[in-house]
């Protein structure tokens, strides 16, 4: 379902109704819908439920860095 273009277009409509309240450095310009939640079994979550930084930027990094190589 997270790939689905009306799930997508669902989520971008309320990111774009909280953006109309935020100054412009504020705004969520891009975003990505994952296809897991954050567990600690998964390792992105520490047993108090924290996130654990290091390992989400180490998994999802290739993502992150996508979101400032392309352009609108």
């Amino acid at each position: 379902m997270c790939r689905h273009p009306v799930v997508y277009s669902a989520i971008d409509d309320v990111v774009g109704e909280q953006n109309s309240s935020l100054a412009a450095h504020e705004e969520v310009k891009k975003f990505a819908i994952l296809d897991q939640e954050f567990t600690p079994e998964g390792g992105e979550l520490s047993p108090m439920r924290k996130l654990r930084r290091r390992f989400i930027e180490n998994q999802y990094g290739t993502l992150f860095e996508s979101f400032y190589r392309e352009t609108y």
